[in-house]
């Protein structure tokens, strides 16, 4: 698995895990979503992506299925410790 915490006004961190083929984004405002499906070419034109947010929106958000999961239920919101919301 690898957990990026990328310079970005989108997100404060993301996560990939390359055998489940599943990404998860850990957003600024401490929401928390899960797309599964996602190649792994996929993420890393995320992580070199020179606008983030852009790419994201264009090429994952809406394409993947995606589900907004509590965030104390990843592992970089346990390493965090940011509280249990799913708002």
């Amino acid at each position: 698995m690898t957990i990026l915490t990328p310079e970005s006004t989108a997100f404060c961190w993301f996560s990939y895990d390359d055998t489940n083929r599943l990404l998860t984004v850990g957003f600024r405002n401490q929401t928390c979503y899960q797309y599964s499906g996602v190649p792994e070419h996929v993420f890393a034109l995320l992580q070199s992506s020179p606008s983030r947010g852009q790419y994201f929106n264009f090429a994952i958000r809406n394409r993947y299925p995606g589900r907004k999961v509590p965030v104390c239920d990843t592992l970089e919101g346990r390493i965090r410790g940011w509280p249990c919301s799913l708002s």
